[in-house]
């Protein structure tokens, strides 16, 4: 188990509107500080990047996609700083397994195990929730564990509110 959010999506999202929720990601990764407590502070002293799908290389932030992680040196497993890919496309063709749930809504999830990239996860899902009001969002974490993705969203994009009505329970 680790630190997961989670989001309910339509197959597709109206490409405008994910046209626009793509500028502000572009916007909110332009603008990472360069470490952050994001998600509990597990990492204060790590530097804060995303990066490509499987940790290298550049985040993937176009038209029809968004696919980040965090870093991933490969050198051992403190250098670590990737866990579970961010990926959302504009247009989703559900694996026969997902099936839709009464609001016609596929489920999504991210495990960022708290990580750094876990901040620009936590904006990226203000700024989705902001252009797709129909996406339910859960978070594992409170509603303190957004409060950096929320300042960068409303720094950067002048929005912003916690996605979720609750946290989930653990209990």
């Amino acid at each position: 188990m680790g630190y997961t959010h989670y989001w309910y999506r339509t197959p597709v999202l109206a490409p405008g509107r994910f046209t626009l929720w793509v500028e502000d990601v572009k916007s909110l990764h332009d603008q990472l500080p360069a470490t952050t407590t994001s998600g509990g502070g597990y990492y204060p002293n790590h530097r804060l990047t995303a990066h490509g799908p499987d940790g290298c290389g550049d985040a993937v932030i176009r038209d029809d996609l968004v696919a980040f992680n965090g870093r991933n040196a490969g050198r051992s497993s403190l250098d670590d700083l990737s866990h579970e890919t961010f990926f959302v496309p504009q247009a989703l063709n559900p694996e026969p397994y997902q099936t839709l749930d009464e609001h016609g809504r596929v489920f999504s999830f991210c495990k960022t195990n708290r990580k750094p990239y876990d901040l620009l996860v936590t904006a990226a899902l203000v700024a989705l929730k902001h252009h797709f009001q129909g996406i339910k969002v859960l978070s594992d974490g409170q509603a303190s564990d957004w409060e950096e993705g929320l300042a960068l969203t409303k720094r950067v994009l002048g929005y912003g509110a916690v996605p979720f009505k609750a946290p989930r329970s653990r209990g």
